[in-house]
């Protein structure tokens, strides 16, 4: 091969590297909000259950649903999680 189509073929493979990282980046930052939001959302569930609303309440309140209040409610954040 000449030198041209080696230099080509490096420009490429670096490129490809460069597009491969931003897009590992971007994947990266969408899931670390969503992990935010479900902690965000955990909190806020168990604390307005600590002031004594109940399931009902709080899912009326967040727009989940009961069985998603309930299980906020029954598991630690952090297994949750572990799911997203």
């Amino acid at each position: 091969m000449t030198k041209a189509i080696l230099d080509w073929e490096l420009a490429i493979a670096e490129r490809n590297k460069r597009e491969g990282r931003e897009q590992g980046r971007v994947e990266g930052r969408a899931e670390g909000r969503e992990q935010g939001e479900i902690i965000n959302q955990h909190h806020l569930v168990t604390n307005m259950h600590k002031n004594g609303m109940t399931v009902e309440q709080i899912a009326d309140v967040t727009e989940l649903t009961v069985k998603e209040v309930e299980a906020a409610l029954e598991e630690p954040v952090f297994e949750g999680l572990q799911e997203a």
